[in-house]
Order: C-alpha cells, then sequence, then structure tokens
C-alpha cells in the first residue's frame, strides 16, 4: 500500500537502522545489493550534513496539511524558554521533506502536525490541576461494560500497530514491515491473556458463590478480589447475587421464627385439646348422673303424682261418705304421715337434682369460655399461615428474579407455600368445627339457663307442694279429732286436691321436659367430646407440618442469631 500511494513523485528513502545485528551488505545483484544502494544516496547526504530525505508516512499522506499548517511549519513560532522546555534535539525529524527550489517552503512533517511541547505557563496549571485531583482510591467506581473494554483493547492493538513504526523511527531505528503485525500479535495476546484471566477468575468467584448459594450456605457474601475503580457487568452480578444472598437470608430466618412460633402454637393447642376433653369428660359423667338423677326425679314424682291421687280419691271417698270417714281418719292419717315423709326425700333429692343441674350449668359456661380462648388460637394460627403463605409468594418471586440461581429456591418456596396452605385449610377445619362447638355451647347454655328458670319454678311448686302435705297431715290429724269439720271441708280439699293433681301433672311434665334437655346436652357433650378429639389431631398435623417446615428452612445455612 506505501508502494502504490508513492509512486508519483517518489523520493529516496532515509537511512533506516534495523533492530538487532546488522548484516554485512552482499556483493553483487539481489535484493540486499539493491537495500545497500538506497541507503547510499542518504548516507552520502548525512555525511555532507544534508537533511535526508523521508516520507511522512501513511498518515501524512492519506491527510495531507493544510496552508495554515504548512506556513506554520515553515514559520516555527519563537518558544520562550522555561522549567518545562526540553533541549531541542538536533537530527533528522520524521516526515521532514527538504526544499526543492530556492522559494519553496519546506513541507512539515508528522512532528509539526501532531506534536509541540506545551508552554511552561500550561504544563504548569496542568500540574496544579493534576495536584487539586481528589486521590484515586476516594473516587467513585466508574462502570465500563467488557463490550467497551473490548473495543478499547482492539483500538489500543491497533494504535500499537500503527504508532510502532512512527516511535521506533523517532527513536532512530529502521522497522521493518514484517514486525508491525508480530507487534499487534504480541500487545493483542499479553492484552487478551490479561483480560481473560481477570474475567476467569471474577466468573470462578461468581460461579463458586453460586455453589455455595445452591447448597443452601447463605452465611459467606459474594467477594470478587481486585475489582479495581472500574466497573463491569461482573460486579453488577456480584451485587446482585449479594443483594439475593441477603434477601434469602432473611427469608429462611424469618421462616425458620415462624415454623418456630408455629410449632410452639402446635402445642400450646394441643394441650388445650386435651384439658378440654378432659373437661368433656367430666361434664359427660355429671351430666349422666344428672340424667340418672332427673329419671329417679320422674319416677319419684309419678309415686307422688299417683299417691295425690289416691289422697284425693279419699278426700271425695269421705265426702261421698263423711260418717264413714270417721273410722278411717286413723288410717288417712297413717298415709298422711307416710306421704309427708316420701315428699320429703323427694323434695331433698329434687333439691339435690336442682344443685347438680346448676353445677352443670356452670361448667357449660367454662366450656363456653374455653371454645372462645381455643377460637381466638385457631385465629392466631391463620394469621401465621397467611403470613407463611405471603412468605413464599415473596421467595417464589425473588427466585423468579434470580433465574436459574433461584431455581432450587423456587421449589423450596413452592412447598412452603403448599404447607402454608394445608396449614390454612386445617386451621380453616378447625374454625368451623369450634363454631359449631361455640354454636352448640351456646345453645346448650341458652338451654340450661331456661332450665335453671324452670327449675326455680320447680323448686317453687315443691316448696308448694311441701306446705299442702304439711297441710295435708294437719287435715287429716285433724280430721281424727275433728270429724264432723271434715265434712264441711270435704268439698275444699276435694278442689284443692284436683289443684294439687293439675301441678303434679305440671311437676311431672317439667321433670321429663329437664330429662330430655339433660340427655340432649350429653348427647351434646359427646358431639363436642368428638370434636375436642378431632381438634386434638388437626393440631398434631399442624404440628407435622410445623415439622416438615422447619426440616426444610434447616437445608438452608444462616449466620447463628439471625432466626426471628
Amino acid at each position: 500500500m506505501h508502494r502504490r500511494l508513492g509512486r508519483p513523485g517518489r523520493r529516496p528513502r532515509a537511512p533506516r537502522r534495523r533492530l538487532g545485528r546488522p548484516r554485512a551488505p552482499r556483493r553483487g545483484g539481489g535484493p540486499g545489493a539493491r537495500r545497500v544502494r538506497r541507503r547510499l544516496p542518504a548516507a552520502r547526504a548525512r555525511s555532507r550534513g544534508a537533511r535526508p530525505r523521508r516520507r511522512g508516512g501513511l498518515r501524512a499522506r492519506l491527510h495531507p496539511p493544510s496552508r495554515r499548517a504548512l506556513a506554520g511549519a515553515a514559520r516555527p513560532p519563537a518558544r520562550r524558554p522555561g522549567a518545562g522546555d526540553r533541549p531541542h534535539r538536533a537530527g533528522p525529524r520524521l516526515g521532514a521533506r527538504p526544499a526543492r527550489g530556492p522559494g519553496r517552503a519546506q513541507a512539515p512533517g508528522l512532528d509539526a502536525l501532531l506534536a509541540g511541547t506545551p508552554r511552561p505557563e500550561r504544563r504548569s496549571r496542568a500540574q496544579e490541576r493534576f495536584k487539586r485531583a481528589p486521590p484515586l482510591a476516594d473516587t467513585p467506581p466508574v462502570r465500563v461494560s467488557l463490550s467497551h473494554k473490548f473495543l478499547t483493547g482492539s483500538l489500543l492493538v491497533a494504535a500499537a500497530v500503527v504508532v510502532f513504526p512512527e516511535l521506533a523511527a523517532r527513536a532512530g531505528f529502521a522497522v521493518s514491515w514484517w514486525v508491525s503485525p508480530f507487534v499487534a500479535l504480541g500487545s493483542g495476546g499479553l492484552l487478551g491473556y490479561l483480560v481473560s484471566r481477570r474475567l476467569s477468575g471474577r466468573y470462578e468467584a461468581l460461579v463458586a458463590a453460586t455453589d455455595r448459594i445452591a447448597g443452601g450456605d447463605l452465611v459467606e457474601n459474594v467477594d470478587l478480589r481486585r475489582s479495581g475503580p472500574l466497573r463491569d457487568e461482573t460486579d453488577d452480578l456480584a451485587e446482585r447475587l449479594r443483594a439475593m444472598v441477603a434477601g434469602l437470608r432473611e427469608l429462611v430466618a424469618q421462616v425458620q421464627g415462624s415454623a418456630q412460633r408455629v410449632a410452639a402454637s402446635a402445642d400450646e393447642l394441643t394441650k388445650s385439646a386435651l384439658g378440654v376433653s378432659a373437661g368433656h369428660e367430666e361434664i359427660s359423667a355429671t351430666v349422666g348422673e344428672v340424667a340418672r338423677g332427673a329419671s329417679q326425679q320422674v319416677s319419684l314424682l309419678d309415686d307422688v303424682s299417683r299417691l295425690v291421687h289416691d289422697i284425693a280419691s279419699a278426700i271425695e271417698f269421705n265426702a261421698s261418705r263423711a260418717r264413714e270417714a270417721f273410722g278411717f281418719a286413723a288410717e288417712a292419717n297413717q298415709k298422711a304421715h307416710s306421704g309427708v315423709d316420701v315428699s320429703r326425700l323427694a323434695i331433698e333429692k329434687m333439691r339435690s337434682v336442682f344443685e347438680r343441674v346448676e353445677l352443670a350449668g356452670s361448667m357449660v359456661f367454662q366450656l363456653e369460655a374455653k371454645t372462645r380462648h381455643v377460637h381466638q388460637i385457631t385465629e392466631i394460627i391463620t394469621s401465621v399461615a397467611s403470613r407463611t403463605n405471603l412468605l413464599s409468594l415473596n421467595a417464589s418471586i425473588e427466585a423468579a428474579r434470580a433465574g436459574e440461581a433461584g431455581r432450587g429456591f423456587a421449589v423450596v418456596a413452592d412447598e412452603i407455600r403448599k404447607l402454608a396452605e394445608s396449614t390454612a385449610r386445617s386451621t380453616d377445619e378447625i374454625s368451623k368445627l369450634i363454631h359449631e362447638i361455640e354454636a352448640d355451647t351456646r345453645s346448650v347454655a341458652d338451654e340450661m339457663r331456661h332450665s335453671g328458670k324452670v327449675i326455680a319454678e320447680g323448686r317453687d311448686d315443691v316448696n308448694t307442694i311441701a306446705v299442702s302435705l304439711e297441710q295435708i297431715r294437719a287435715a287429716v290429724g285433724e280430721a281424727a279429732a275433728r270429724a264432723e269439720e271434715i265434712f264441711q271441708e270435704a268439698d275444699q280439699q276435694a278442689r284443692d286436691a284436683e289443684r294439687m293433681v293439675e301441678s303434679m301433672g305440671r311437676i311431672g311434665e317439667v321433670s321429663r321436659g329437664n330429662t330430655e334437655s339433660i340427655a340432649e346436652v350429653a348427647t351434646t357433650a359427646r358431639r363436642q367430646l368428638d370434636a375436642v378429639a378431632e381438634m386434638v389431631s388437626s393440631a398434631k398435623a399442624l404440628r407435622e407440618s410445623a415439622g416438615e417446615l422447619q426440616g426444610a428452612a434447616r437445608r438452608f445455612r444462616v449466620a447463628p442469631g439471625e432466626a426471628r
């Protein structure tokens, strides 16, 4: 290419000193002799003191100087000596052309166009500006992408190919055309080796960090040594990995803490359910006893009712046969005494039944309070399950952002989400059962309150019966002494006997209703006991789920003291 551009107006070459040991010229013809003959005019010109002709290089031929540059090169500016000036070196300059005629200006070379020693004032200002610049360690790192780095290296290699012959010629060395490719190869190979070594080391560090993260090690951070002031995509990837490790560390710590809290809540729920189960068993036993007492009360009331009927029939018999009643007055007195004793026993038993029913009512109220407490615990478990589901969703999102590196953690996050959903479903079932228990407990409590009112009325009726029996005994006692008065009061006693029969019928109905209510209470207690057993099994399943969640979270290793 040099020869093609240099054919028109070809000038003699300047003498060049080859690198290495000089070779002796050959005699005769050949390329060596031609090179020697080419050097002879330049050597003779040098010996006569004339400046040898040199080419301005490819740049000077492709970009010819302008008139202003030619005028500036013909009249060099006067320079003031300063401290930063270097002494002018005499000798041939690269690209200088000797004048061909007396009135022709000398063409400037590459040094006249590109180079120029700066003035002392400018150099001192540059030095002061450099002194005022902040140190390199305090400056923030500059991000340069890998593509720009490779482009800069390619430009440096190309610049080495172009500038090396000029620098060698300026230093006085003659460089052959085949040296520049080797210089380009050497500089390119050295630059490629340094860049590849740096990139391979950083990528190995990143691969090791991702292997640790995939293995569950979240203790160590991603560290790239010798990052330097120029950052690139590897530094960005390291920053993203550090952020991901921090997020995973916090998430795993939260999952471990949540699993521990869920396990503790499941244990507390199991203990509470076992306590409720024991209370239900006691209540069931008490209700059974109350039911047996109620059945005995019904049988006694039937006996009393029959006895009252007998008394009424006797009163009617006395009314019809007043005169014959005197003979039977003593027998009626004995029956009245026996009836009073039986009624006293019945009253005492009814009072004991009333007390037991009141005790059962208080236990039912306690059961209602405990059921509310269990409902509060299930609400806490539901909130913990919803939070665990939300954390698993955030973990899935973070794993999706991480790409291939977070695929393993995405599986773990999916398992955590499934466990949270199963926990939520179990908690919903428990909540439904507890709502049913609460409804049944409320109905039982309402029935017990109603039964309490009925029992209070029955207690008043029993007191009335006792008073009536006392009156009967007094009447029968007086009948023995005052037989004539029996005839007068026979009709009144008959009416009182009818009212007594009606009252006993009502008491019998109330007693039968109490018996049926107590039977329903016993059935409800058995149902509640079954529901509590199901709640215990659900709490155990929740504890097992919490254990599985803890086992999944133990796969990741975090720094001690980070569990929440």
